[in-house]
């Protein structure tokens, strides 16, 4: 355990020294473990006829429209000091909105665009419009995920133990050595991948013992996917304030 504890410490240390940022999943017995290093965010954007859309990702990302209307589906939004005859039209749709939006602002990281009839040209005159407008935030450099520590046991009595009797969460230590090997040629080198957290997957390192998987791995480019030969034989690893449980 101090072997494994002093690799970890290491492994920590050679992570902050490459800006590399580790994510740790618990994942009780048969749930599954969803493992993603796409980094998509996704935006909805909502703007009244004659201001001013806004549409912005982060630092390394890029918009990608994927849905849009310059009209009217409700009378509620954007309402407020209208008449009545300006809001009745609820079938106001601009069919051209998405390749008008997508032209101006797909790839770029910040984009400004008017919404009025100049741009997107009049659906339905005498009705008060609004912009509707749906994005993501794509990695300009997309990143692959990494395993660094598997393992599908128990190694404390705590993790997954919500109605489990005593005897199914005393022994703590059940470490199944494949684990690693296993998850890393399910995940390595994907986007997004899924375990399931079982025997069928794993086998079973302890019979009678109610288990979790514990996965942590990192996303990277390509390029650095592995640019330094170390090996850490860690099979188990904890971070319970980090941990994301599910059942």
């Amino acid at each position: 355990m101090l072997k494994q504890e002093l690799n970890f410490i290491t492994l920590l240390l050679l992570l902050c020294q490459h800006g590399v940022k580790a994510v740790n999943i618990i994942t009780c017995h048969e749930g599954i473990s969803y493992l993603d290093c796409q980094g998509i965010t996704y935006k909805r954007l909502l703007t009244c006829e004659w201001e001013t859309a806004h549409l912005s990702c982060d630092h390394q990302a890029t918009i990608k429209v994927l849905s849009a209307n310059y009209g009217r589906t409700n009378s509620v939004t954007c309402s407020y000091g209208k008449p009545t005859s300006q809001l009745s039209n609820v079938q106001c749709i601009q069919t051209t909105s998405v390749s008008v939006m997508a032209t101006k602002c797909n790839g770029k990281q910040n984009c400004l665009v008017s919404a009025s009839n100049v741009v997107f040209s009049d659906p339905c005159i005498g009705t008060f419009k609004y912009l509707t407008v749906t994005y993501s935030c794509v990695p300009i450099y997309p990143k692959y995920i990494k395993v660094l520590s598997a393992n599908y046991g128990r190694t404390n009595s705590e993790t997954c133990s919500n109605g489990k009797p005593a005897s199914q969460l005393s022994n703590i230590q059940c470490i199944q050595s494949t684990s690693l090997s296993i998850m890393a040629s399910q995940c390595n080198g994907k986007q997004n991948c899924g375990a399931f957290a079982s025997h069928t997957v794993f086998g079973d390192p302890c019979s009678g013992t109610y288990k979790y998987l514990n996965v942590t791995y990192t996303c990277v480019t390509k390029m650095v996917l592995w640019n330094y030969n170390v090996t850490f034989p860690i099979t188990s690893l904890l971070l319970p304030q980090a941990s994301v449980e599910g059942n």
